[in-house]
């Protein structure tokens, strides 16, 4: 087991099919220096608990449905299911959005970044600029203040 040790200071357990999703994890502990049966672990600082929880229940997903980049590239209906599950709502909102893609970024789950993009793609190519700025409530200073981080992911959405 890896344990993740979040900002709170509160401990997530990832299976080594979990952690190997994650570039980040694969490389650090399973390497010829990682003892399989010593029980490793990593302070991430950056993150909360509850953005890693909501990492570990996709991995869940992911893991148990047996999900890959080739089966979520054919739209089958576990595409749409996904999508589900990082869909901007009351409950999941636009701030935490970007805070779930800072994390797997950071982490490289290339399988979560790839279903987080997709979705935003939809909703970017479904509605126009002020749409999008009044369903999600931003303001002019939301885009200055958080400007260039949202115009790099932005960017990186639209290059993908």
């Amino acid at each position: 087991m890896i344990k993740i040790i979040s900002k709170e200071g509160w401990q997530i357990l990832l299976t080594p099919c979990q952690a190997k999703l994650s570039k980040l994890l694969d490389d650090i502990f399973f390497n010829e220096m990682f003892d399989k049966d010593e029980e490793q672990e990593m302070r991430i600082d950056k993150f909360s608990y509850e953005i890693l929880s909501k990492i570990k229940f996709l991995m869940k997903i992911i893991i148990d449905n047996k999900i890959t980049l080739e089966i979520l590239e054919k739209r089958t209906n576990q595409y749409y299911e996904m999508l589900k599950r990082v869909k901007i709502t009351p409950l999941f909102s636009l701030k935490d959005f970007f805070k779930l893609l800072d994390a797997v970024n950071f982490l490289n789950i290339d399988i979560i970044i790839y279903i987080m993009l997709s979705y935003i793609k939809n909703e970017i190519t479904e509605l126009t600029i002020n749409e999008f700025c009044e369903k999600y409530n931003l303001t002019s200073d939301d885009i200055i203040n958080n400007g260039n981080t949202h115009i790099n992911y932005f960017n990186q959405i639209m290059t993908n």
